[in-house]
């Protein structure tokens, strides 16, 4: 795994934070068996997978108010049948309500993989509540 981040102060009260994570599993969810398509009659065997996930964002906050855009990619790759790349693209507003709430809304573009080695893409709105609490 490797994950940086870098803060940029413009004015008071005012900073963008940049980050950059990669991280990548071998067969992080088990050996998964498949019939190899390619392999016409061929019996179901255990397959090697390599799954690498990537971020890229940045945010914005001035006071309680904050604006981000991501983009993620989830890649994952196998000794047999070929899956497609994930790919996700968010942009979004948000705010710190108090009491340990925050809510983000926005929009996400996104290439989401099919079974069968394809790809589709959509679009859609997106929201976040979020409580956090400090013991």
């Amino acid at each position: 795994m490797l994950g940086l981040r870098q803060s940029i102060p413009w004015a008071e009260g005012l900073e963008t934070m940049l980050f950059a994570e990669a991280v990548q599993f071998q067969s992080a969810g088990g050996v998964p068996v498949e019939v190899i398509d390619a392999i016409p009659g061929a019996p179901a065997r255990a397959i090697a997978e390599r799954r690498r996930f990537t971020t890229l964002a940045a945010q914005t906050t001035y006071g309680d108010w904050r604006a981000t855009i991501a983009w993620q990619q989830d890649e994952r790759k196998r000794s047999g049948n070929t899956l497609a790349t994930e790919r996700f693209l968010e942009v979004t507003g948000g705010r710190v309500l108090g009491a340990g709430f925050t809510l983000d809304a926005g929009w996400q573009f996104a290439t989401l993989a099919r079974d069968n080695g394809t790809g589709t893409r959509g679009q859609g709105p997106i929201a976040l509540l979020r409580y956090r609490a400090e013991f």
